[in-house]
């Protein structure tokens, strides 16, 4: 039996899928297959059947007709979709997937940990930057919830000359950090945080998404 987690994981790929493919037809109903779903969105077929039921019971989805002999040997369906509550659950789900998550960081230690996965940003390494961006965005809640300009983070940094804060280098070295510490919690993560700092040339902040999942040491 699937956990929360994947079964969250599962409906929130199913409910993308059913989206894309509407938003690819005329209004009203429209004829989707499970393998149309697994072409578009890795659906695996007994998973968009199931869940295409569960939402046709939350009055999601009606489910005009079946056809369970459809030219790509797959199970084919006439739906019409209620939009509103389609993408209201869209949204409901994104929020359940990202609730699952427990975040803490440990300022001590430079730990950014997720769940059970340990995200050290060391001084001693090419991440020090990244460290020191982790140490004043996640030092509390108040930094945590705050955008910060890629000049206050280097006043913060000690480069607090004004030739500083005009060097397009030194900006460029705040979004660099946070582009890195970006990948590098990507990948220790598996893809499941790929956007904890939002960034751009002017400024810098964590993702309001996991900000209410942040814990502090």
């Amino acid at each position: 039996m699937l956990s929360d987690y994947l079964f969250l994981k599962k409906q929130l790929e199913v409910l993308q899928s059913l989206d894309e493919l509407k938003h690819r037809t005329a209004k009203g109903t429209f004829l989707i297959s499970s393998f149309a779903m697994n072409n578009l969105g890795g659906v695996e077929e007994d998973d968009s059947v199931y869940f295409i039921e569960i939402l046709q019971s939350q009055g999601i989805i009606e489910i005009i007709n079946r056809n369970e002999s459809s030219k790509f040997g797959s199970i084919g369906f006439e739906l019409k979709i209620d939009e509103n509550k389609l993408n209201i659950l869209i949204e409901e789900t994104k929020n359940k997937v990202t609730g699952k998550l427990s975040i803490r960081y440990d300022n001590q230690s430079n730990t950014l940990s997720v769940d059970t996965t340990k995200i050290i940003f060391s001084y001693h390494t090419v991440f020090s930057s990244q460290a020191d961006l982790c140490r004043i965005l996640l030092k509390n809640k108040t930094s945590a919830n705050k955008k910060w300009s890629n000049g206050e983070i280097l006043e913060a940094w000690g480069l607090d000359d004004i030739d500083d804060l005009k060097d397009k280098k030194c900006l460029r070295k705040v979004y660099d950090s946070a582009r890195r510490a970006n990948d590098k919690i990507a990948d220790e993560t598996d893809s499941r945080i790929k956007d904890f700092f939002l960034l751009s040339m002017k400024d810098v902040c964590i993702n309001p998404r996991y900000r209410d999942s942040i814990t502090f040491k």
